[in-house]
């Protein structure tokens, strides 16, 4: 099985940063639900399972967003280290 690993963030940012780069991989996220849903193909199932994640990734979106803000008022320059990795494989048929 092929695999792959890519450290795509690794670093100190502001509050700000890191609430830009989050938010920006959300957006992609939920953009990629939404074109599923417009799929003409697509079971009812899927745009069950689309919608619910959508409103979960806003969810987190706007807890994560309040606590930034937090950590903002709490700490000089409200500084945050930020990482994020991707592991990547072809998932295994049973």
């Amino acid at each position: 099985m092929s695999t792959f690993s890519l450290n795509l963030i690794s670093g100190r940012f502001t509050s700000e940063e890191a609430e830009y780069i989050i938010r920006k991989m959300v957006e992609a996220k939920i953009g990629l639900h939404m074109m599923r849903i417009e799929t003409k193909n697509v079971s009812n199932e899927d745009v069950y399972h689309s919608e619910k994640r959508i409103t979960q990734l806003q969810h987190e979106m706007e807890l994560l967003v309040k606590l930034l803000k937090t950590m903002r008022e709490d700490s000089k320059g409200g500084l945050v280290d930020l990482e994020c990795s991707l592991n990547i494989q072809a998932p295994v048929h049973s």
